[in-house]
Formats: structure tokens, C-alpha cells, sequence
């Protein structure tokens, strides 16, 4: 098991891919803290569910409530065998947080691992607790610069990550990556401040620091550099497309807009339309930043 802190939260996790999280969660480890949340994932040979009472199907997954703790169940079956293949688990404040899974061969069409699912399941598990404790966690590349952090979103594959690779390129040892795919994002001493987590996609780059947001930068690509503030309604249609409120919880669902709102009050948004050029870099650090 591992005590962590992420975003000012200490966790318990309880893993099954030890060697992998050891490595990932080593800037996060910290010892003698009261936990608010444990997580605990299991990869079995077959999943047998307590008994519940099935409240309603989205989708492919199956929501339930259980007998005996009165959590809330979520699974999904093989659409071949019916086979349960996987099954999540939690309390009501998501504070408590049991995930299963079956063991699958990566596929040509899914080339997951079972680490790399693990991996997907605990970062959505520590995303559910950070929306319901009053946060959230957006889709970018978040990097700091100058005592203030910037966060650079959009869909995979637009260039969030070559665009704060150019940050890094022109001012160099200022700039350090908070976390590459998905930052968290709280509120700290009247201001949203961005926090590193392990959770960085498939790089590594992510930092264990916490860095009041200066901005966010939505992102698209185009032959010639231009960027502008963007209204509160634009603003708010870009960050609910990447953030990740769980569809399973529609209480979940609206404290995550909640945020949304908080956060568009509190920070500046703009799009960047942009080619991944140096001087796209430095039109956006100049804006941003004067």
C-alpha cells in the first residue's frame, strides 16, 4: 500500500502493479498523514459482485446499489460471454473506492495493458474525490513559469504538449511542467491554484508542486498566430469538453459545473489559434502574461 498526497489530498492505494506505481507515485509518497481517501484495485481471474439492486443501465454499465453498505456499484459484462469485466465500487462522498478487473490481452484495436488500465482507473477514482472535494481535473499541459502556472487544452493530437515544449525551448530552465495531461485544479487561499499529479498520460512529466493558474489557453491549429480572450459562454463549452464529470453521478456532474463556473470567474481564458512555431510560443506568453 501507498499513502500519497495529490493535490492536498492524502490517499491510501492499495495496487496491483506495484514496481509501475512505485516508480510513478514516488514524488507524492508521504508518511505519518491521516488519509481522507483509500483506493484499492484488484486484477482477478473473475469478478463476483455483492449482492445489489440494479438502478439503472447507461450506456453498457450497469449502476446498482449494494445490500449491505449501501455503496453505489457500477459494472460492465462482456458483450460475448456476459462475464463481468470489471466492477467499481464506492461511498456515497467517494472517500472509499474498490475497483476489479479482468485480466484482458492488448488488441490491435485497444492496445491497453492491464498496468495501463490500473493506471486509467485510479486517475478517474482520485478525479471523482476531487470533484466531489470541490475541484476538478482539466485536460492539458499545464506548465509553470514565473511563480504563476498556465494550462494549454485541447482535444489529443491538436499539439498542447509541442506548444509548452516550445515554452521550454525558448525559456528554458523557467519553465517547469506541472503535470502534461491533466492538472488538478483547486481552490486555495481565495485563488485556483494548479497541482501536479502522477496522473500525466503517457509521459512523466509532472511535478509534485502546487502554482496559483494565471490562464487557461484553449488551443486549435492554423497557418497564422492569433489570440484573443474568449467570452464566459465559449469559455465554459471548451472546459466542459475537457473536464471528466463521471456520467454514472449526476450530483458528481453538476458540482464539476459548479467549478466550471468558478474557475471562468476567476481566471482568464483565451484561444490561441496557432502553427507550432516559436513565435506562437511567445505570442502566448506575451498576452498571457503582460
Amino acid at each position: 500500500m501507498f499513502k500519497i498526497k495529490v493535490a492536498d489530498m492524502v490517499i491510501d492505494y492499495t495496487c496491483h502493479h506495484e514496481s509501475f506505481f512505485e516508480h510513478r507515485l514516488k514524488e507524492y509518497i508521504v508518511k505519518d498523514k491521516p488519509s481522507e481517501m483509500c483506493m484499492q484495485y484488484k486484477l482477478l481471474d473473475n469478478i463476483t459482485l455483492p449482492e445489489h439492486t440494479v438502478l439503472k443501465k447507461v450506456n453498457d454499465a450497469f449502476i446498482g446499489k449494494v445490500h449491505k453498505t449501501g455503496h453505489l456499484i457500477m459494472y460492465l459484462k462482456s458483450p460475448k460471454t456476459g462475464r463481468i469485466i470489471n466492477c467499481v465500487e464506492h461511498n456515497s462522498d467517494y472517500t472509499v473506492n474498490l475497483a476489479c478487473a479482468v485480466h484482458h490481452k492488448p488488441t490491435e484495436k485497444v492496445p491497453l495493458t492491464d498496468c495501463d488500465r490500473e493506471y486509467l482507473r485510479s486517475g478517474s477514482l482520485f478525479n471523482d474525490r476531487l470533484i466531489y472535494a470541490g475541484g476538478t481535473t482539466l485536460h492539458g499541459s499545464c506548465i509553470a513559469f514565473r511563480g504563476e502556472s498556465v494550462i494549454f487544452s485541447a482535444p489529443s493530437g491538436t499539439g498542447k504538449s509541442t506548444h509548452t515544449g516550445l515554452w521550454k525551448e525558448i525559456y528554458g530552465s523557467e519553465i517547469q511542467f506541472v503535470n502534461d495531461d491533466k492538472p488538478a485544479l483547486r481552490e486555495k487561499d481565495g485563488r485556483i491554484f494548479s497541482y501536479g499529479t502522477p496522473w500525466s498520460g503517457k509521459t512523466e512529466l509532472n511535478t509534485n508542486i502546487a502554482v496559483p493558474l494565471k490562464a487557461i489557453v484553449f488551443i486549435g491549429r492554423a497557418a497564422e498566430n492569433t489570440i484573443k480572450r474568449i467570452s464566459a459562454a465559449e469559455a465554459f463549452c471548451y472546459l466542459n469538453d475537457q473536464t471528466f464529470p463521471p456520467f454514472y453521478d449526476k450530483e458528481l456532474a453538476r458540482k464539476n459545473l459548479d467549478f466550471i463556473e468558478k474557475l471562468i470567474k476567476s481566471v482568464p481564458v483565451y484561444k490561441l489559434d496557432c502553427n507550432m512555431t516559436h513565435d506562437a510560443a511567445r505570442l502566448s506568453c506575451e498576452t498571457v502574461f503582460s
